[in-house]
This record gives structure tokens, C-alpha cells and sequence, in this order.
């Protein structure tokens, strides 16, 4: 049985508060898997930490496209206005790792899409998602980024499941 097809929701979002760890990493399944789980890792321990609630599930923002077979991505988690404004302090506290970044992304519209499936076709999804924008005639925005809806630990490759959110260009 062939795969559906995908579908793609035009969605309004609010201005989000975004805390990242940057990573780069080899454009290789397993190098990818260890920066990933470092970075959310990082993230998660500060946030249990400082009893911060995440409002998302962990979070891959992609600032520009791979070159020379590298790639970096923001990971981390998006949070409540309240607890994003007691950030700053903590990060400039000296228990702070130095590695973390809280970035505001303004309010916008975007496109959604679900892929289910291995993270490895991720790649398909995202330029399906391109290919339906240009064929749409819908600019694209500078921000793009995978929300991990499922926990790869438990639940089978062949249906996690991942939202891919791309900004469209005002």
C-alpha cells in the first residue's frame, strides 16, 4: 500500500521563545542521532534544573541549508513567555553552561506538514514540503524546523511521527 500523500496546513503562530544549544555535526545518521541527544540532553537538564516546562516536544531548528557535508541546527525547546523572561538571569548565573541561546521567533504565518516515518527520509519530507511551496508560488521564510512528536525509544521507525514547520516570507 502506497504512502498518502502528504498534506500541508497554512497556520498563524504566535510569537515562540526558543532555548537552543547549536550544534554541528557530520551529515551522518548516527553523528546526527549523537548531536541531537547531546543538545537536547543539555537543554533538558537545565530546564529540570530550573523548573522550567517546556511547551513543546524536543525541537530541530535549521538556521541555513548543509554545505560541505556538515550540518548545524538549533536543539532545544520552545518555551512560555514567563519562564523565557527568567532565562537571561539564569544563563548569566555562574552555573550556567555558557552553551545555551534563548531566541524569540516573531509571529508569522508558515506551512505544516507530518512526516511519518524514519528520521532518515526527513530529507523527502522537507522537499516535498519546498517543492509544494514553489509550485504554490509561496516565498519561503529564513526559518525552518522538525518538532519530534514521538520518543524514537519506544515507538516503531516506521511510524514515528515528525511536523516539519517552515516560515513563509512576509
Amino acid at each position: 500500500m502506497p504512502a498518502p500523500s502528504p498534506t500541508y496546513e497554512r497556520i498563524r503562530l504566535p510569537e515562540q521563545h526558543f532555548l537552543f544549544v547549536e550544534k554541528t555535526c557530520a551529515m551522518d545518521g548516527p553523528a546526527i542521532a549523537a548531536a541531537m541527544g547531546a543538545g537536547f540532553g543539555a537543554v533538558y537538564s537545565f530546564n529540570a534544573a530550573h523548573g522550567i516546562s517546556p511547551v513543546s516536544t524536543p525541537v530541530a531548528l535549521y538556521p541555513g541549508m548543509p554545505e560541505g557535508g556538515e550540518m548545524t541546527f538549533h536543539a532545544g525547546f520552545f518555551l512560555t513567555a514567563a519562564d523565557a523572561q527568567k532565562v537571561p538571569d539564569l544563563l548569566a548565573a555562574k552555573d550556567a553552561s555558557g552553551a545555551l541561546t534563548l531566541e524569540t521567533l516573531p509571529p508569522g504565518e508558515a506551512l505544516r506538514t507530518t512526516h511519518v516515518g524514519p528520521y532518515a527520509a526527513l530529507n523527502e519530507a522537507h522537499k516535498a514540503l519546498w517543492d509544494h511551496m514553489a509550485t504554490n508560488e509561496i516565498a519561503p521564510g529564513p526559518v525552518v524546523w522538525e518538532n519530534y512528536i514521538d520518543d524514537p525509544t519506544s515507538t516503531p521507525e516506521d511510524t514515528l511521527r515528525t511536523q516539519i514547520i517552515r516560515m513563509i516570507a512576509t
